[in-house]
């Protein structure tokens, strides 16, 4: 039996999905909790998904089912079967619907269609649940729905289609659930619209649910960071003695939230992942709170510490947060506010090599690139100005970011440096950058 402090996650992916679904949340769950991830794949009906699934559970163990579209179903078909050995459910993107004859009907229409063009009809249209302007700028996570929609191929989606049009009412199994249930919904998904889901938690007992911004149908791989804090959340309040009350005694709270909520807002709060003015200008109210919190976490990540944070993609980035932002803030116009640099830049180019940027929300990647932009290294330099490219292009909001980034690359390009640190750090000024200093955009 897993310990108590690792619960069993049952992850199930939806139509034409494989495990690589769940590949941008698992990471950020694998701390806190023994993921598994079932496969639907090869199953004729939902009952035989559900058994398949249930299977990942020993005899004596207890899961949290999390299922996403229609691995919602397959969860609650879980419930259906075995309701004793589910500790808890999430159901992401999906609806307590059962197929209406006209549903029906379309669905034998995309099924002839597939059978006769499957590359056509079906792989071509990959990433068309997705927000249009994810799908039009991220080729990255449109090629990878699609090799998971061919993986699952032909067969595996008239196998699916069938399934969904048989499945059951599970209404009756929904009223009596007794044990934590979470509904989650992208705020634009046009395929299990926003009114299904609150449909969908009124029915289950208890239930909470919660938007997920910027995100169309394919919440796991539009917005892992999102899906994954609320797992988490809920997670440690279903679990911990206590937790619910007290976010401070939760268990399975990752240690480096803190410092994203503070930074980026609570995924709850009405400004999460909006652009915020205090990041980019000198305020000594914000700077004092940050080293009020902070100041303990700043001195042991500058001494070489929270290096644990590392291993997943949200833990990376808090500790770049605080090796390269956090230092700003506190230790402003002395060398020390630069004494992260180091660090930050060698972990942000980790986390651009292994990919991690791209699965992260536009907001919060930038500040992955930051590190980038603050070296004074030319070639650095330049591989940050097509970092922000790519970024603008996918979030043009964001625009003002790729116009920062040629400022500096163009200031190191003149000077190898910049020259507004040099009374900071002790270095002598030359004529040319002192004429420089003079005008206005020189400093940043």
């Amino acid at each position: 039996m897993a310990p108590a402090s690792r619960p069993i996650v049952i992850l199930v992916p939806g139509m034409l999905n494989t495990a690589a679904a769940w590949s941008r949340v698992s990471p950020r769950l694998q701390d806190v909790a023994d993921v598994r991830i079932a496969d639907v794949s090869t199953q004729s009906d939902i009952p035989a998904m559900a058994r398949d699934a249930l299977a990942l559970i020993a005899p004596g163990e207890r899961a949290y089912a999390v299922g996403f579209s229609m691995g919602g179903f397959v969860v609650c078909e879980m419930l259906a079967q075995a309701a004793e050995r589910i500790a808890g459910i999430a159901l992401v993107d999906t609806s307590l619907r059962t197929e209406s004859p006209r549903q029906a009907q379309g669905r034998e229409k995309a099924i002839a269609a597939a059978q006769a063009d499957f590359e056509g009809n079906v792989l071509a249209a990959a990433g068309d649940s997705m927000r249009p302007a994810r799908r039009q700028s991220d080729a990255e996570l449109v090629a990878l729905i699609r090799d998971m929609q061919a993986e699952v191929g032909l067969d595996g989606f008239v196998r699916q289609s069938r399934a969904l049009m048989t499945r059951k009412d599970y209404r009756e199994v929904l009223s009596a659930v007794t044990v934590p249930a979470l509904v989650l919904c992208g705020t634009e998904d046009a395929l299990t619209p926003p009114v299904l889901s609150e449909e969908l938690a009124e029915a289950i007992p208890g239930a909470e649910l919660v938007w997920i911004h910027e995100a169309a149908h394919m919440v796991p791989l539009e917005q892992p960071e999102q899906l994954a804090a609320a797992l988490r959340r809920w997670l440690g309040a279903s679990t911990a003695p206590g937790a619910a009350a007290s976010t401070g005694g939760d268990p399975l709270r990752a240690p480096w939230q803190d410092v994203l909520d503070f930074w980026f807002h609570a995924p709850e709060h009405p400004e999460y992942l909006t652009v915020r003015e205090a990041w980019f200008r000198k305020d000594a109210s914000f700077d004092a709170e940050i080293r009020t919190r902070f100041g303990p976490l700043i001195d042991g990540a500058l001494a070489g510490g929270l290096r644990d944070w590392e291993g997943v993609p949200d833990g990376a980035l808090a500790r770049i947060l605080i090796l390269d932002q956090f230092t700003r803030n506190t230790l402003r116009d002395t060398a020390d506010a630069f004494a992260g640099d180091v660090q930050a830049l060698a972990l942000a180019l980790q986390v651009i090599d292994a990919g991690w940027d791209v699965a992260m929300p536009p907001v919060q990647r930038q500040f992955v690139y930051l590190p980038l932009m603050h070296a004074e290294d030319l070639e650095i330099q330049q591989r940050c100005v097509e970092l922000y490219r790519a970024l603008a292009a996918q979030a043009p909001s964001l625009a003002s970011a790729l116009d920062f980034a040629r400022r500096h690359r163009d200031i190191v390009a003149r000077f190898g440096r910049f020259p507004h640190r040099n009374a900071a750090l002790g270095r002598d000024t030359t004529a040319e950058e002192a004429e420089f200093l003079t005008q206005p955009g020189s400093s940043f």
